[in-house]
């Protein structure tokens, strides 16, 4: 599990992970950059996508810089409805 604590005005981060030899995407909202995201990831996955392995290619975007942590529930599921061809996994708070 990613940790979503507030940061300034409750802003967060929100991530899209993708496996594309599974294709499949993780969704999140965090505080942390996404280097150091990708850094945690590589020591150990969070629980919803600890099936994928070390030698998939992965790859991190940044779908929104600052977005108010209350609106990440509706966007991520607006988000993830377009993502057809793809098994979708969201972490939402």
């Amino acid at each position: 599990m990613t940790r979503v604590p507030s940061r300034g005005q409750g802003q967060v981060s929100v991530v899209e992970v993708l496996n594309n030899c599974i294709r499949e995407l993780y969704i999140f909202a965090t505080d942390l950059p996404i280097d150091e995201i990708s850094a945690k990831h590589k020591k150990e996955l969070p629980a919803a996508i600890s099936h994928w392995r070390q030698n998939h290619l992965i790859s991190y975007c940044l779908l929104e810089e600052s977005l108010p942590l209350a609106d990440t529930p509706t966007f991520i599921a607006a988000y993830s409805r377009n993502m057809s061809g793809y098994k979708v996994i969201t972490e939402t708070k």
